[in-house]
């Protein structure tokens, strides 16, 4: 989702595209159940001498498993009839084009962006979706999914900024005394299973302490910026078995549109290789969508050059 975004806001920036924000209230409240479903009496409105009853749905509610997906079906519906198509990739992507007028719209479960050229559109959309659902109108994009938007449209900049979580999340494991070091990760230090928690004296001490949870806390700032066409760029490279407990190798990747970072990515591989070329052999087989790729094994290029 956020890799959507990244990319439509660096496309806005590029071609000063309007960016404005919509929230639905109540969202999971808005779709009638396909199911039969029943619920004991709510406290306080229990009715007296037929406490033994039960309360049949009719519409969805929070709570529900099926809740967001009844929600998601309802809106994908509402949505297309007003002319718009879901994009493959990105199923909470919508496009609209009309002529010469372009209209993207993001759902994130009850937040909503619209993107587009033309105010006139935005609008008539604003108030289609008003007319089927509860909305507040939030005017131009301010945040979106925690991360704060700074925009200069005279010189097509767009920045994207996560300071107040990073700031919650620095008083959250004290330390805001900590001295910064020169690079994020130092050069030969690896993670190694011998480095795990080893007696139950241990793990119990560190039960308390959520040291998982500020994995993967590192913030990202990124900048997008307008040039004469939309400039695509794609960086990748892997190391190999450098992993010493089962010598597999990491990926890193990182693609811009124009010259901010849209999309990146560091994961270790399915599978062990005998070389760096079988490893960017991995990487580049798969020929599926989104980030879950195929692991790859050399029986696997031995097939296919046959079969081939």
């Amino acid at each position: 989702m956020l890799k959507s975004i990244r990319i439509l806001l660096s496309i806005a920036a590029h071609f000063d595209y309007e960016i404005w924000q919509m929230d639905v209230k109540t969202a999971f409240l808005n779709d009638n159940l396909e199911e039969t479903i029943y619920i004991q009496q709510p406290e306080g409105f229990i009715i007296p001498g037929q406490e033994q009853k039960v309360c049949k749905l009719n519409r969805s509610i929070y709570g529900l498993k099926q809740a967001s997906r009844s929600w998601n079906i309802r809106f994908d519906i509402a949505t297309k009839s007003y002319e718009f198509d879901q994009i493959v990739d990105g199923p909470c992507v919508y496009k609209r084009i009309i002529n010469n007028s372009v209209a993207f719209l993001v759902l994130y479960v009850d937040d909503i962006l619209l993107i587009g050229t033309d105010v006139g559109l935005l609008t008539y959309i604003k108030q289609c979706l008003a007319a089927q659902f509860q909305m507040k109108d939030l005017g131009e994009a301010q945040f979106v999914l925690g991360v704060q938007i700074f925009r200069d449209r005279k010189n097509k900049m767009l920045a994207l900024s996560q300071a107040s979580y990073i700031n919650k999340i620095v008083v959250k494991y004290s330390m805001q005394n900590s001295k910064r070091g020169l690079l994020p990760f130092r050069h030969g230090v690896t993670l190694s299973k011998k480095k795990c928690l080893k007696t139950p004296q241990e793990v119990e001490e560190m039960r308390h302490i959520p040291y998982a949870s500020a994995v993967g806390s590192l913030m990202d700032y990124m900048l997008v910026y307008g040039s004469k066409d939309l400039i695509l760029i794609g960086y990748t490279d892997s190391d190999f078995q450098a992993d010493r407990d089962s010598r597999k190798s990491t990926l890193g990747s990182v693609f811009t549109l124009n010259g901010g970072a849209v999309v990146w990515r560091s994961i270790k591989q399915g599978c062990i290789v005998d070389s760096t070329m079988e490893a960017g052999g991995a990487v580049a087989n798969s020929k599926e969508s989104g980030s879950h790729k195929c692991r790859i094994e050399r029986k696997y290029h031995l097939i296919r050059e046959i079969v081939h």
